[in-house]
């Protein structure tokens, strides 16, 4: 590209010249003149031919872009299914060792004990024996545990390893693809210019063939005014993009300042990495050599204390033999002796010191078992601490596996900065050209796009996550709304059963009462035949006074016993209200539970909605980058046909130089200004219609990005409410358990009440069965 403003002042001066060169010479006619043109045809031809290569360029970029699309899914697709079913697979070969370890550990216990129910000296060896075995097939399971813990690990990481790989190759074949699409649009741009330049060659030669036709050169004069104009707008764009060219190269500085600002963070995230991970490697070597030694320590240990205890059991077995046969054959030696008379007593004696003997040899057993036994529990509680230290290990491995995977994702941040920034270099080498910084421009507003997109797609998986994660937390308040509403039914059952009782204790009280009742009838009875007795028997009157005292007493017994049976009365309508209280709390507990469910139904449908819309946003996101390469499209085609256009003009401005200005003579320079005018009224439509469409592009971009910022914005502040009404849905669950504890200790407190009535009934029953005992025993005494 040439720079328009160093030359405009030579542009005028041709056109000047040619002005003066068209004027009319032998007043010929300017209509035959401008027939001879054979150029109109020609242009007109490869309009018609750029238009279909443009076209087909179009479809083949689409096609392009589809493919590299399609083959980046299916790679990301296929390393994460690689990846996830190799994680699947060794966490199930990692269940399964751990499930194979507690039945072994169970099958030892029980082995541990059988020996120790066991009693004889014979199962004591025999269990020896058996423990021996055991500690060594324990040694053998606890290398076959390790050496598989280091190959799962192994494993995973060269699984680890190979992902990485994988996902290197894939990025390396995207990059090789991108560059492949790029010589391919290099090529086609070629061609294209090859094509134009032997069109052009061949319009020549049937130009010098065919230039008796006046009309031709009519139109060609015509196309040339036309040109002439288009000059002059494309001066003016020229300024303009010189301007725009200025912008773009301010921005470019201020982005790669902004890189350099990131790429030197991403070195030093890199570099605090690295040193984390090396730290993390060495505390994981040491607490590994530590392990080992610990291992080897308590193997070393385990094997020479169980070594001496079974030197030690076996000097003591032989020792017991021994004594046991001299124990026999003194025996048999005494049994012998026995029959003498003399020595009976002294047989005696001997038998009670070999019987003293044995028993201390027995104590003596059962202390070495008991030694036995603990340093069974010893053993156990290396092997649990073996366990926890195997547990710490597993776990310091995946905090090691998950800095691994930031260290990638780091890497990958890098490299990915790295690529742009390279990107960037290339695009400052091709400064110099004015269509190539408009395309640069176009690219990286495109690549911010892109930028925002991926952005957006990843806000939209962590809104999934953390759907996901509500749906979770929807699932445990649902077990916690079942657990509580099992607890409610337990509790209504209790109450039931309350109030079963209340209603027997009612029903005791009503019998209570029929018995106090015949009392007083009877006591009624008791007093009449009492005044009868006493104008017949006058002189049993002291007598008398002192039953009337005793029955005086039994009055203030019956006043009590009527007393306690109000405030037993009074205790039980207490209990009752606060039974229905207690009703009326579990049915507000109930009715809270279904607000629950009708809030959790809620939650659940405006979660099923959130999911609806980030799927269109999803479409949206890839409608709009769909959109915008076709733009890019659309742009680059346009920057084409303007460097046809300008090298036309140069071509153009070359054949007018060359030809006889003669034949020209006789066109007026009206006419030519006539037409100029019309030319320029014609390019500033022109200008005007690409004003509208790059202002168009503008604001569509610009509103694609405002909406979609919008949308996002409105995603997370549903989400801020879905968690506030989680929140709130976990305290109101939590008052809900703590009515219930409440409830729980008010009926503990009723059954503690209702058994401490029963107590007393139980008292008041034994009194009236004693007054009644009383009563019969008076009358007794009075018919006597």
């Amino acid at each position: 590209m040439k720079r328009w403003s160093s030359e405009r002042a030579t542009l005028q001066d041709d056109v000047s010249r040619l002005q003066t060169s068209l004027k009319p010479v032998n007043n010929t006619n300017p209509d035959i003149l401008l027939s001879r043109d054979p150029l109109i045809k020609y242009q007109n031809a490869e309009i018609n031919r750029l238009t279909t290569a443009n076209n087909s360029m179009k479809t083949k970029l689409k096609n392009l872009v589809n493919t590299l699309s399609e083959t980046e899914r299916t790679i990301a697709w296929n390393v994460e299914k690689k990846v996830r079913y190799e994680l699947s697979r060794t966490n199930n070969q990692v269940a399964e060792e751990r499930l194979q370890l507690a039945r072994e550990i169970a099958r030892l216990k029980k082995q541990l004990d059988d020996t120790n129910a066991n009693t004889t000296l014979q199962q004591i060896n025999s269990e020896l024996l058996e423990f021996s075995e055991g500690d060594k097939k324990l040694d053998r399971y606890l290398s076959q545990i390790t050496s598989k813990v280091i190959h799962t690990v192994n494993d995973l990481s060269k699984n680890l390893i190979k992902a990485n790989e994988t996902i290197k190759k894939s990025e390396s074949e995207k990059i090789y693809l991108q560059n492949e699409s790029i010589q391919l649009k290099c090529l086609l741009a070629k061609k294209n210019n090859s094509a134009s330049q032997l069109e052009y060659y061949n319009c020549h030669d049937e130009q010098e063939i065919q230039q008796v036709d006046f009309q031709r050169e009519r139109k060609k004069s015509e196309e040339f005014k036309a040109d002439c104009i288009y000059l002059q707008e494309i001066k003016d764009e020229v300024e303009k993009l010189q301007e725009e060219k200025e912008l773009l190269l301010r921005e470019k500085m201020i982005k790669e300042k902004a890189l350099t600002r990131n790429v030197s963070g991403v070195k030093t995230k890199l570099a605090i990495a690295l040193m984390r991970n090396e730290k993390l490697n060495e505390k994981i070597k040491s607490m590994e050599c530590n392990v080992a030694a610990k291992l080897n320590t308590v193997k070393k240990d385990l094997s020479v204390q169980t070594e001496d205890e079974m030197e030690k059991l076996q000097s003591l077995l032989d020792l017991t033999k021994e004594q046991l046969r001299v124990t026999n054959s003194s025996l048999e030696s005494l049994k012998e002796k026995w029959n003498n008379d003399s020595d009976k007593k002294q047989l005696e004696s001997k038998l009670l010191m070999l019987h003293e003997h044995n028993n201390e040899m027995a104590t003596q057993l059962i202390m070495e078992r008991t030694t036995a036994v603990e340093a069974l529990k010893e053993f156990e509680r290396s092997t649990k601490d073996i366990e926890r230290l195997e547990a710490e290990l597993e776990d310091v491995k995946f905090e090691r596996v998950a800095l691994k995977k930031d260290l990638a994702k780091i890497k990958m941040e890098n490299n990915e900065l790295r690529d742009e920034k390279m990107i960037y270099k290339k695009r400052g080498i091709t400064i110099g050209e004015e269509s190539m910084k408009a395309r640069e421009s176009l690219q990286s507003k495109v690549r911010l796009m892109r930028i925002r997109c991926n952005k957006l797609m990843r806000d939209l998986k962590i809104s999934e996550n953390k759907n996901n994660e509500y749906d979770e937390t929807i699932k445990v308040l649902e077990d916690d709304k079942s657990r509580l509403q099992i607890q409610v039914d337990v509790l209504i059952r209790g109450l039931e059963e309350i109030i079963g009782d209340l209603k027997e204790t009612q029903m005791k009280n009503s019998e209570i009462e029929k018995t106090m009742n015949k009392i007083e009838f009877d006591k009624k009875q008791w007093t009449n035949e009492q005044e009868s007795l006493n104008e017949k028997l006058k002189h049993l009157e002291h007598q008398l006074d002192v039953e009337k005292i005793e029955n005086n007493n039994i009055n203030e017994l019956l006043i009590k016993s009527n007393k306690i049976n109000e405030e037993l009365e009074s205790k039980c309508r207490k209990n009752i209200s606060e039974i229905q209280d207690f009703t009326n709390q579990l049915n507000d507990a109930k009715n809270e539970c279904k607000e629950l469910k009708i809030g959790i139904e809620t939650m659940s449908s405006e979660l099923s909605l959130l999911k609806i819309n980030n799927k269109e946003m999803k479409l949206l996101i890839n409608n709009s980058a769909v959109e915008i390469q076709q733009l890019k499209t659309q742009r680059v085609i346009v920057d084409k046909e303007k460097e046809t256009l300008e090298r036309q003009l140069e071509e153009l401005q070359a054949e007018i130089k060359t030809q006889n200005i003669v034949n020209y003579s006789n066109v007026s320079g009206d006419f030519l200004k006539d037409e100029l005018t019309k030319q320029q009224i014609e390019g500033s439509k022109e200008m005007i219609e690409r004003d509208f469409v790059t202002k168009t592009f503008n604001q569509f971009i610009n509103h694609s990005e405002k909406s979609l910022l919008r949308s996002l914005e409105d995603t997370d502040k549903e989400l801020k409410v879905v968690k506030c009404e989680l929140a709130k849905v976990r305290d109101e669950v939590g008052f809900l358990r703590n009515d219930l504890d409440n409830g729980k200790f008010g009926l503990r407190s009723l059954t503690s009440e209702n058994n401490a009535l029963k107590e007393e009934l139980a008292k008041l029953r034994k009194e009236k069965q004693q007054l009644e005992a009383a009563l019969r025993g008076h009358g007794k005494g009075f018919k006597k």
